[in-house]
């Protein structure tokens, strides 16, 4: 269990944060901080054989909960990253990166945060092919040069407002989107919604 109380790390060549091994992390936000992480220009080459690739990384399961902020700046790669499973439960999360926001290889879920990413690549992805992304509530705003939203697995959307501006999908997933409620607001997309299979059961869908 990690407590971040309004800190600044800074690290010039790995992560600021790695998990080497664990069965799970729990990343708290102290209530009422500012915390801020801000990554290298370029990563070591120890840190790239370790495959760290985010100013946050972890080799593990990785959850942040809390109900303080969390600004991430990346000078190279990625925001965030966890290569197994990643849980966002609550806080609020601002991060930049040049190359993807916040990954989870194996799944990403989100309920009760606050998040805005700005990324050069895709805002929130999620690579495993079985892998799956579920928002069951809160607020993200996403700026992408590429995918907002990027899965090889399912998506899926309880709740939440979503405002998305992606270069190129909005969303995207290579199996299926599912929207069961929540607004998603796409701002500016070359395709809004693209999967093998996109079913929408509630909430609403505005696209540009």
């Amino acid at each position: 269990w990690i407590l971040l109380d309004g800190v600044t790390l800074q690290c010039g060549d790995a992560a600021c944060l790695r998990v080497d091994q664990a069965d799970k992390v729990f990343l708290t936000l102290a209530a009422g901080t500012e915390n801020t992480l801000i990554g290298p220009e370029s990563m070591s080459d120890a840190a790239l054989e370790d495959e760290t690739n985010a100013v946050i990384f972890a080799h593990d399961d990785l959850t942040i909960n809390g109900s303080g902020s969390l600004t991430i700046t990346a000078g190279c790669l990625h925001g965030l990253d966890a290569n197994d499973d990643l849980v966002i439960t609550g806080g609020t999360l601002n991060v930049t990166a040049p190359k993807d926001g916040i990954r989870g290889n194996d799944s990403l879920r989100i309920t009760e945060a606050e998040i805005t990413v700005s990324a050069g690549d895709d805002g929130l992805v999620v690579n495993h092919d079985c892998g799956y992304l579920v928002i069951a509530s809160g607020r993200i705003d996403i700026i992408s040069g590429d995918d907002a939203i990027h899965t090889a697995g399912e998506v899926t959307i309880e709740d939440g407002m979503l405002t998305l501006n992606a270069e190129d999908d909005a969303i995207h997933s290579d199996t299926a989107i599912r929207v069961y409620g929540g607004n998603i607001t796409i701002t500016d997309c070359y395709e809004g919604l693209e999967a093998v299979i996109v079913e929408q059961y509630g909430g609403d869908v505005t696209i540009y």
